[in-house]
């Protein structure tokens, strides 16, 4: 019995097994740290940046707005918008298909529509973790998040942080 009870305890010891079972949760979207804020305010934008995009044909877009294929279908007419008004948390993913570099993402509202505050995170070809690449406020027309450095990735989230009077409206994305 001695010796059985040894066994077991040298399977548990055993270096490299576990890591692997650690349960992995999503990042609180609401909660934003000073450490990540610092981070992203030191922007440096090389002009002789060239962005290496899939082809937009190619992307996926899942989100929590209507009419989601007015996101990339080149027409700024079609809008996708928020089911309510009061629109916190809403979310838009794109999915590049392949990992791509890229320092913005711009979403073009038409005439109204710009989230109050929002955020964007990134994630590699694996889809996780997800990582905080921009914090702001939207603008008239056309809201621009630029990152402190260019990314490579393949996931994009864009989240809205506070509610807003009127709904969220997007009419295309552009990544660059």
């Amino acid at each position: 019995m001695n010796r059985f009870v040894t066994f077991i305890a040298l399977i548990a010891l055993v270096p490299g097994c576990g890591p692997e079972f650690q349960i992995r949760k999503e990042p609180d979207l609401q909660t934003i740290t000073d450490k990540e804020l610092a981070r992203l305010k030191h922007v440096r934008i090389d002009p002789d940046f060239h962005a290496l995009l899939s082809a937009k044909s190619e992307w996926q877009i899942h989100t929590s707005l209507d009419h989601r294929t007015a996101l990339n279908d080149d027409d700024l007419q079609s809008v996708a918008s928020s089911k309510r008004e009061l629109s916190k948390g809403d979310w838009i993913l794109i999915d590049l298909r392949r990992e791509c570099l890229f320092q913005r993402v711009r979403q073009h509202h038409g005439v109204s529509g710009q989230p109050r505050t929002y955020r964007v995170d990134t994630a590699s070809e694996r889809g996780f973790p997800f990582q905080l690449q921009f914090v702001g406020s939207g603008d008239l027309e056309t809201s621009v998040a630029t990152f402190p450095r260019p990314t490579r990735g393949r996931f994009i989230r864009v989240t809205l942080l506070d509610d807003a009077p009127e709904r969220w409206q997007v009419a295309e994305l552009e990544i660059d």
